[in-house]
C-alpha cells in the first residue's frame, strides 16, 4: 500500500503501480523513471539500470529504437579506467574498506595539486587512506598500493625497519598497467 500511495505522489496518480513512468527535468535531477521516481540527480537510477542491464543485455538493449540511444546510455554507466590504478583501488577496498576516513584531505590535495592522469589520483588517495590507518599498518597500507601503482616492490621508509611488500603478480601488471579496463559505475 506504501508504495501504491507513494508511486501515484511520484509517477502518476493510479490505483496501479506504475513502474514505466517517465519524468522530465522539471526538479533539476534528470530524467526520473520507474513506480519511486528514480533519477540521476539523487543517484538512484544508473544502478537500476545496471541491475536491468546486467540481468539481461539483450532485452534491455531491445528497448531502444535508436541504437545510438542505447549507446549513450551504456557509455554513461561505464568508465574507461586504467587497470593499475582499478587494482590499487581494489585492494585498498578490501585491506581498508572506505575512504571515508581520508575523505577531506584527499579532497584538499586534489583542490591544491589537480591530477591530470588517474595514477597521479591514484597516488593521493593511496597516500591520504594510509595516513588514516592505524599507525602499526600505516606503511604496509602505502607499501602494498604503491607497489601496484608502481609494478615493482615499494619501500616505506619506517621506525625500526623499512616495510617493503612484493607481488609475484607484480610484472604480469607491468605488461597491462595502462591498459584501459571498462567499470560499470554505480
Amino acid at each position: 500500500m506504501a508504495l501504491l500511495i507513494t508511486g501515484s505522489f511520484e509517477g502518476s496518480n493510479s490505483q496501479t503501480l506504475k513502474y514505466d513512468a517517465v519524468a522530465d527535468n522539471f526538479d533539476k535531477m534528470g530524467m526520473s523513471f520507474g513506480v519511486v521516481q528514480w533519477n540521476f540527480g539523487a543517484g538512484t537510477l544508473a544502478p537500476v539500470l545496471l541491475d536491468m542491464l546486467n540481468a539481461d543485455e539483450a532485452t534491455f538493449k531491445d528497448f531502444f529504437e535508436n541504437v545510438d540511444d542505447y549507446a549513450s546510455l551504456t557509455s554513461a554507466l561505464m568508465k574507461d579506467v586504467e587497470l593499475q590504478t582499478y587494482c590499487a583501488l581494489y585492494d585498498l577496498c578490501v585491506q581498508q574498506q572506505t575512504l571515508n576516513s581520508a575523505h577531506i584531505f584527499i579532497e584538499k590535495r586534489l583542490t591544491k595539486e589537480k591530477p591530470t592522469t588517474q595514477k597521479q589520483l591514484m597516488i593521493i588517495v593511496v597516500e591520504e587512506r594510509a595516513k588514516t590507518a592505524l599507525p602499526q599498518y600505516q606503511a604496509d597500507c602505502l607499501s602494498r598500493r604503491m607497489g601496484v601503482l608502481q609494478q615493482q616492490e615499494f619501500v616505506v621508509p619506517h621506525i625500526p625497519h623499512p616495510v617493503t611488500r612484493t607481488n609475484t603478480n607484480f610484472s604480469a601488471l607491468r605488461n597491462a598497467a595502462r591498459r584501459s579496463i571498462f567499470c560499470r559505475i554505480t
